[in-house]
């Protein structure tokens, strides 16, 4: 489409986009006095000696390695480039993430005004753009409520407060970069350019997360509506996909290996396909129903019931999304926006949407960050409609409306979820509030931080009641054992150590601890054999060889003694 078909951005426009950007990173402020929490941050940043320098072997290691079961070396680049500036300072690292979220709130503004502006809606009969009937103000005030709903929504917190999903905001920043990109491509004048920045925008994409790998799909949306582009020149369109496709299929690929490498995807043993279709079912509504409504968010949500048809949220869910789905079909000529929008909210949804089982989770505000858009450029359409004739069409009091009602009625409730994210017991507090007997984890992760601040008796507490919920919990059997070493009691220890290895005969950690608690015990030959044991699956743990020595030498065997102390010194 030429230049001069479409409205230009304006001086009102950038105006409003720095708006957003503005009182979106107003609104997160408060999370920089968030410490980091113990969910993935330790292994992404405060415990990764990986990022403590920038060099030949930290790129090597970046693209790589697999951290947390996922491979995005660009996300990894990132954290090294926070922590050489600031170090493990938390608030270092949170004001990173919440520039970047402020930029894709503004960078939402723009795509929402382009994409109305594209769109040719029959306004009174007309042909014309938007802007060419004097709807300029309605597109101005439904791209500001897209992009505060976007920036302040409290749904999108985890995604900002929580360090360790930096990768959202890299993947979403780029994602953007490249469609705002593909936009301008199809314009003319430049286009290959602009192409090409787009296809290199996909790949940073993809590098920071997987998630990016529905922008094909989206892009062929486009060009269906509101670019028209699909007819005529359907095999032009298709060609021009084809990088992307092809990228997209590769960084599918390694996803699923390295999620299946880390056992964190079903198989359909576990998950039937019917179940699939159901879990993913009850999660489009189940996000939908979040954004009209945002409270109980939580960091984990668990599956709550049997998932089968009988089930009245799963059928209802089901129904609902067919529903949707054959009126947005029936209605397309005359409501082309909506179609589209429910389309691109299905597709990029579609990965973490269930069918794909990943984790033991039902859901996840995470996975909101980039779907959520398309449903808030919905309510931005019928608000720039409603501002419009209730100021006849001056932009700046609908405007300074929308921006003081999104904000009255989502700040509050997103400055109330950023102080769940202040640290790993504010954390796990509020999800054992909302879930109390169904996360063992938010037990073992709170007494996890209660005993790192001293507090071994309530710390105990929660490990034992994570038992209580799951019996075969490894972690809170090893971590309870921790607490009873500290409170000499080395027999409770040393059963909670065996029931771990019973359970894992793998786990190098509770061998060493077991061992030394069999040491503190004087049952030395017992202390030997769980440090050997570690030296077998960990060659190179030079601790376990001092211990031996150590051991070996209350026994009086000085030669063995001094053999092992040397070979702890050759590690």
């Amino acid at each position: 489409m030429p230049d001069n078909d479409i409205c230009h951005m304006g001086r009102k426009v950038w105006l409003f986009s720095i708006v957003v950007a503005v009182v979106t990173f107003a609104v997160f402020s408060p999370t920089l006095y968030n410490d980091f929490v113990n969910w993935d941050d330790a292994a992404y940043i405060y415990k990764n000696r990986m990022i403590r320098s920038i060099d030949g072997q930290f790129i090597k290691w970046a693209f790589t390695s697999i951290v947390s079961g996922n491979w995005h070396p660009i996300t990894m680049i990132s954290h090294a480039v926070d922590y050489k500036l600031f170090g493990v300072n938390p608030a270092g690292h949170h004001l990173t993430s919440i520039l970047i979220h402020s930029i894709n709130s503004s960078l939402v503004f723009i795509l929402s005004w382009k994409l109305m502006t594209l769109s040719l809606l029959r306004v009174e009969g007309s042909e014309k753009p938007w802007c060419e009937n004097g709807q300029k103000s309605s597109i101005i005030v439904a791209a500001l409520t897209t992009g505060l709903l976007f920036g302040i929504h409290p749904l999108h917190v985890e995604s900002v407060a929580w360090a360790a999903e930096r990768k959202d905001l890299l993947c979403a920043l780029f994602f953007l970069l490249s469609l705002l990109s593909y936009l301008r491509y199809t314009r003319g004048g430049r286009g290959w350019l602009f192409y090409a920045l787009s296809l290199l925008a996909f790949i940073a994409a993809l590098l920071s997360k997987p998630m990016a790998v529905t922008l094909p799909v989206l892009l062929i949306i486009a060009d269906i509506y509101p670019l028209r582009r699909w007819q005529g020149i359907r095999s032009v369109v298709l060609v021009e996909k084809l990088p992307f496709v092809l990228l997209s299929a590769l960084s599918s690929i390694i996803a699923i290996s390295t999620q299946s490498a880390g056992g964190a995807i079903g198989s359909l043993e576990n998950y039937s396909i019917l179940t699939r279709i159901l879990i993913a079912a009850r999660a489009y509504i189940f996000y939908l129903v979040k954004m009209v409504l945002p409270t109980g968010l939580a960091p984990y949500y668990p599956h709550q019931a049997t998932v089968s048809l009988a089930g009245a949220p799963f059928l209802a869910s089901l129904t609902l999304c067919i529903v949707i789905t054959v009126l947005s079909f029936l209605l397309y000529k005359k409501y082309r926006m909506v179609a589209a929008a429910w389309a691109a909210y299905f597709i990029m949804l579609f990965p973490v949407s269930g069918i794909v089982q990943i984790g033991a989770q039902s859901a996840a505000d995470r996975y909101t960050y980039l779907p959520s858009i398309a449903p808030f450029l919905l309510v931005g359409i019928v608000a720039g409609i409603v501002l419009k004739r209730l100021f006849k069409g001056r932009v700046l009091p609908a405007g300074i409306t929308a921006l003081v009602v999104i904000s009255v009625i989502f700040a509050p409730l997103t400055i109330k979820q950023i102080s769940v994210w202040q640290n790993s017991i504010t954390l796990w507090s509020h999800e054992i509030a909302l879930y109390p007997d169904n996360v063992p984890i938010a037990y073992t992760n709170r007494g996890i931080a209660l005993g790192g601040l001293g507090k071994i008796d309530d710390a105990t507490a929660d490990f034992s009641r994570a038992i209580e919920i799951m019996p075969n919990h490894v972690l809170a059997y090893y971590n309870r054992a921790k607490a009873y070493s500290m409170q000499r009691r080395y027999n409770d220890a040393v059963t909670d150590l065996t029931i771990a290895i019973r359970l894992n005969s793998s786990y190098a950690g509770a061998y060493f601890n077991r061992g030394a608690a069999y040491a503190n015990l004087g049952k030395y030959p017992e202390a030997i054999t769980d440090f050997k044991r570690v030296i077998s699956l960990e060659p190179n743990a030079t601790e376990a060889y001092q211990n031996i020595s150590k051991a070996y030498a209350l026994m009086g065997d000085s030669k063995r003694a001094a053999e092992y102390s040397e070979r702890a010194r050759g590690r």
